[in-house]
């Protein structure tokens, strides 16, 4: 008899703790499902700190089961041979961390990223922090992203320090606008 009062009165606690937190206006926790407004085609442009400069298309879909947010890439840069250069992201939410982990691999040249993603998307702001690998001669490259999130624009600004830069020198890599 004890064992089924003191469930109930757990239950009863729980339940009103959800109750007051929805009343109180407690955002919901995140979760992959806060990403739905990537899923879709977006025209990409990409303005580079160097004057360089890309355009392109990239498409967001649930992957895996819904677990992931998969996003193809393909990117012409405006001084290239007009060959594509495609790049594949995929966005999981590591619940136990509270992160958003976005692992990205390029083609050309082959690289790949590894970052955890920060902040709400309803909030209209998130940051990034991780590094890019390409090569076994290249060194790490230092990535700190900041993303402002519009129901139909995203821009990302993405910074960069290398290895051989002081810990505090972080310019400016590339802006990246996606629009649906």
């Amino acid at each position: 008899m004890s064992k089924r009062l003191i469930a109930l009165a757990v239950l009863a606690s729980v339940s009103s703790a959800a109750a007051l937190a929805k009343d109180k206006g407690v955002e919901p926790a995140l979760s992959i499902s806060s990403l739905d407004m990537l899923a879709g085609e977006w025209a990409l442009s990409i303005a580079y700190a160097n004057g360089a400069t890309a355009t392109g298309t990239r498409i967001c879909a649930p992957a895996l089961g819904g677990v992931y947010i998969r996003c193809d890439t393909s990117v012409t840069f405006g001084d290239d041979d007009k060959t594509a250069r495609k790049s594949i992201n995929y966005i999981n939410f590591n619940a136990r961390r509270g992160v958003f982990e976005d692992v990205a691999m390029w083609q050309f040249p082959p690289a790949k990223k590894i970052m955890d993603v920060k902040g709400d998307p309803q909030s209209g702001k998130m940051s990034a922090r991780g590094y890019i690998y390409s090569g076994e001669a290249s060194p790490a490259r230092r990535i700190m992203e900041t993303w402002s999130i519009n129901k139909n624009k995203i821009t990302v600004t993405v910074k960069s320090n290398l290895v051989s830069q002081r810990a505090d020198e972080w310019p400016v890599f590339f802006t990246e606008t996606m629009m649906k």
